[in-house]
Formats: structure tokens, C-alpha cells, sequence
């Protein structure tokens, strides 16, 4: 996992990278799918870090999402888009103020890119928790 996202980003330097992992099985076909939290001054700001959503195909893994500034925790939400389950992410910071969860939906292809674009879930969201915090550890 960690070697696919070290040539995927393609940094000459990926030692200022971070990465918090979290595996579900996002789509029901019985494999674990990965959510990785990336970290560093290249990929995040005030309003958070970028989130990669990978399908696992039983071969290798599939890039399904590069969203940004996202803060966790990351959550695998009950409800479900196109097969996929939802993805509960922080939004904060970056003038946003106290913050929310929104739901990354999947749309047939691919979650959003950004989620401030997303609506605020209103009230608690059944689902489980993939990443509890930025704790993480060099990429």
C-alpha cells in the first residue's frame, strides 16, 4: 500500500509525507478497500489534508477518489451510493470555522474532489470509524 502511494504521487521528496490507513469493504464485493490519509506540507493546508480512497480489485488497487482537505475522522457510513458506501469526513479550518461532517457520496465513478462543496450531515450518521485521527506514520 505504502509503495503505491509513494509512485503514485511521484514526490522526490516523500519523506515530509505522512499516511494514516483505514480498511472497509466499500463496494460488497468481499475485498477490504483502503482510505488513506495523507499528510504533508505539499498536501495539505489549514483546511486539512487529502484523502485517497483506493479499490481493491484483488490484484492491485485503484485510485476511486483524491479528495482534499479533509480532517478525520474518516468514517464508513451505513449508507450507501451507487453500491459504494458513503464516507463520513471533517470539514474545517481554512475559514469554515467550527467545522461538520459531510458525506462523500459515490456517484457511479468516483467520490468528490472537494467536499466543502457537500452539504453538512444533519445529526448522527450510523457508520464506523476507518481513521480516529491524524496519527500517522511516514510514507
Amino acid at each position: 500500500m505504502r509503495a503505491f502511494l509513494r509512485q503514485h504521487l511521484n514526490r522526490p521528496n516523500v519523506k515530509d509525507l505522512r499516511v494514516a490507513l483505514g480498511f472497509a469493504d466499500l463496494n460488497g464485493d468481499g475485498r477490504l478497500d483502503a482510505l488513506a490519509y495523507v499528510s504533508g506540507a505539499a498536501l495539505g493546508g489549514s483546511g486539512g489534508c487529502r484523502l485517497y480512497v483506493l479499490e481493491n480489485d484483488g490484484r492491485a488497487y485503484r485510485i476511486v477518489a483524491q479528495t482534499s482537505v479533509t480532517r478525520p475522522p474518516i468514517r464508513v457510513l451505513l449508507r450507501r451510493s451507487h453500491g459504494w458506501n458513503d464516507i463520513g469526513v471533517r470539514v474545517s479550518g481554512g475559514g469554515i470555522g467550527a467545522g461538520h461532517e459531510v458525506a462523500l457520496r459515490f456517484d457511479g465513478m468516483r467520490y468528490p474532489p472537494n467536499p466543502t462543496t457537500e452539504a453538512p450531515l444533519k445529526g448522527p450518521s450510523a457508520g464506523k470509524t476507518a481513521i480516529a485521527d491524524e496519527t500517522s506514520t511516514p510514507l
